[in-house]
Formats: C-alpha cells, structure tokens, sequence
C-alpha cells in the first residue's frame, strides 16, 4: 500500500492543497499506469484538507476529465504529476496533484523532477522564449526552469484552452527566483495573460525531490 504525505502551500494561495503520493511499482502493473494512479489518488488527500469527498472510481480513486475536471465535483480544478523512482527505478514511483477551487484558480499545474536530473541543451532551445531572461550559461538554473515552464503550460493550457499548444510561449522575463509571474503569449506572439508559479523542494523516502506549482488567477 502507498504512503501519502500532504502538505497545503505555504504562503497566499488559499484554498489550494498539493499531495504527494508514492510507493514501489507491483511487477505486474505498468509503470506508467501505477504512477498515473498514484497523481489521481493523491487528490483524495487534497480534497480532504480542502474539506471536499470526491467520488472514486472503481479502482479507488477520483477519475480526472480532461486532466482538470474531477467527475463529481465541478467546483474544483486540478492538475497532476508523475515520476518513476531516481535513475528510472521501479523500486520508487510518485504522483502528485494540485487541487484548487475554481472560484480562485481557472487553471492549476504542477511538475515534480527528482533533484539529480540533468538537464538537455536540445530540451532547453525546444522551452525557451526569446524573451526569457535565461540563458543556457545559467545551467544550474535550467531545471527550475523547465519544471516552471512545464507547471505554467498545464495552467495555461487549462485556462485558456488549445490557443496554448507550444511550452515556449511561456514566457519568464525576469532573473530566476523561487516565486514570481509568468506571462503567456499565442503562437503569434499576441499576450494572452498572466501566470503565478512556487517552487518547493521536499524529499521522498530520502531523495531530493523538486516540484513547481502555477495557477491562473479566477478574476470572479
């Protein structure tokens, strides 16, 4: 049986809960499969904090439409993660989710890598806006950037529907930081709106895990 921690976001976003949820893959499962259903049970958790009870599916646990609709529950939008274990071990999978009401967020994303991931210069000239402040020099940086870019992607992609294709038209101007705004742009490059996004580091049974968290702003 999984372990799952939970832990609310600490600073000013109400109403919002991210879970974790991890646990060895059983040889017969998938991998992929086992940490899918790991980010879907993780919301349970989630909801329990945000004082909701989802509906399970069959296999026991809520069933995600669209991958930000929970069957069910209208007033909330989520958004999942996954992983296999550090070096692809299947000894070690999480699933992790970040669950809002949508009267305070029109989208939520979230992406979790473990902290020894190196990241590819072909990876970073397929993400990078021409506006962004970052640069390939700042390799130690380019991690975080990635995981930032790729929470902000489901977020938009959430909000504002198929305009959002591309992870590049995710812009960051600024000087990489632990917190800040995001902006999104069309394929065009008209500007379409903005984005918050948190960087938090935790561990899971000992490894060194990092996860970002984007939400889009309700304007209700």
């Amino acid at each position: 049986m999984q372990e799952i921690q939970t832990f609310t976001i600490p600073f000013s976003w109400p109403n919002t809960a991210l879970s974790l949820a991890w646990g060895p893959t059983p040889g017969p499962l998938n991998p992929l499969e086992w940490q899918r259903s790991l980010a879907r049970r993780s919301l349970n958790a989630g909801a329990e904090l945000l004082h909701h009870r989802l509906s399970q599916s069959e296999e026991g646990f809520p069933v995600v439409l669209d991958y930000k609709r929970i069957e069910g529950s209208p007033t909330l939008t989520c958004s999942l993660a996954h992983t296999c274990g550090p070096g692809k071990s299947r000894d070690l999978a999480v699933g992790a989710s970040l669950l809002s009401t949508n009267f305070m967020a029109l989208g939520v994303g979230i992406d979790l890598e473990w902290g020894q991931r190196q990241m590819r210069e072909g990876a970073y000239r397929r993400f990078r806006h021409e506006g962004d402040h970052s640069s390939w020099a700042q390799a130690s940086e380019l991690l975080w950037t990635w995981m930032v870019k790729e929470a902000c992607f489901k977020a938009a992609s959430n909000t504002w529907g198929d305009t959002i294709t591309l992870i590049n038209q995710i812009r960051l101007e600024h000087r990489f930081q632990e917190e800040g705004p995001a902006e999104v742009y069309s394929s065009s490059g008209v500007f379409i709106g903005s984005l918050r996004y948190r960087l938090i580091t935790t561990t899971c049974t000992g490894h060194l895990l990092h996860i970002t968290v984007a939400q889009s702003l309700s304007l209700n």
